[in-house]
């Protein structure tokens, strides 16, 4: 397979990191072909950086949309349409490459078996990230690693009893993929494309994969560095809004009423253990912390599983993007 590669990145007041993304982007031992960032009217220096890259003839496109015309599936399908490759890597603005050979582990399985779709890349938390996200993060993208190999190859024989049963205890684990970073071959993306809905357009878009009998395969070895530092407040929303999409997308509620003060005891216990085992400094401070995050984590997955019993106008003070969805009828 002659590989070509388009990058396809949305942007909205990104300059803290897309100078570095950009930098980290084109030194990769295999260059993409093009990188193609859909800026949604940035009020910072983002379309200045991009455009100063694209004066020095590097292989970057810029288009600008309205605030309002951003959606994540129509965005990332608007700019699949104009690139050229046959591979395109779909990144978050805050993604950024951990070292030189980031896309070439990343698009390597695409080589190994012809029914592979789709490849998503493990994220590294930043520096900076408390020890609560960096221990989410590792134990998350650990539960996808294989034992002996840097791929896990997802895959369901649905005419194979014992794949079928594997696949219906484990179905998010099989749907879960990310457009923080992750590589489609174009001609299955086309398809199949990315739904235009609110949230979760990349888990449904893994969930369509496995059901069209196509591989879907972690990369453990292709690793990008992308986590957040909210606010207690801030984490809670964002947590609401991912909850929410899970529910209104793939109509699950990994979070409910019957496993809700289980799930916020466990995650405790897991950084507890974290905490005393990698952390030295300000050890009281991060358990405190842990408890509170754990409860507003909880507490934000259990209402966005259960958003259609919120009010619209409620929702919206919940939700980080500040949105409401009306539930289904």
């Amino acid at each position: 397979m002659d590989v070509k590669i388009s990058i396809v990145i949305p942007t909205l007041n990104a300059e803290k990191y897309i100078r570095t993304q950009i930098e980290r982007i084109f030194a990769q031992t295999i260059k993409p072909c093009e990188v193609i960032y859909i800026d949604s009217t940035s009020n910072d220096n983002t379309q200045k950086i991009i455009l100063e890259y694209i004066e020095k003839n590097l292989p970057i496109k810029l288009k600008i949309i309205k605030r309002e015309e951003f959606n994540h599936g129509r965005t990332r399908n608007e700019g699949a349409f104009l690139s050229r490759g046959n591979i395109i890597v779909f990144m978050t603005q805050d993604a950024i490459p951990y070292n030189e050979v980031w896309l070439e582990n990343l698009i390597k399985p695409f080589g190994v078996r012809d029914d592979v779709a789709c490849v998503f890349a493990r994220q590294m938390p930043f520096v900076d990230a408390t020890p609560i996200i960096k221990r989410e993060l590792i134990n998350h993208f650990n539960s996808f690693k294989s034992e002996d190999s840097d791929y896990t190859f997802q895959k369901v024989d649905f005419n194979d009893r014992n794949s079928l049963k594997v696949y219906n205890e484990k179905k998010h684990w099989f749907w879960f993929n990310s457009n923080v970073c992750s590589a489609v071959r174009k001609d299955i993306f086309l398809q199949i494309k990315f739904k235009e809905i609110p949230y979760a357009e990349d888990q449904v878009f893994g969930k369509e994969i496995i059901e069209k009998g196509f591989c879907k395969v972690y990369a453990h070895n292709a690793i990008v560095l992308h986590s957040h530092n909210y606010t207690l407040i801030n984490f809670f929303k964002r947590y609401f809004d991912e909850y929410r999409g899970l529910k209104v997308s793939l109509d699950i509620d990994l979070v409910n009423k019957y496993n809700v003060l289980k799930v916020i005891f466990g995650n405790i216990v897991q950084d507890v253990k974290y905490i005393f085992n990698n952390v030295d400094k300000r050890r009281v401070y991060w358990l405190i912390y842990s408890i509170l995050f754990e409860i507003l984590r909880g507490g934000g997955a259990f209402l966005g599983s259960n958003y259609d019993k919120i009010p619209l106008s409620l929702q919206k003070y919940l939700s980080l993007e500040g949105k409401a969805i009306k539930p289904p009828r």
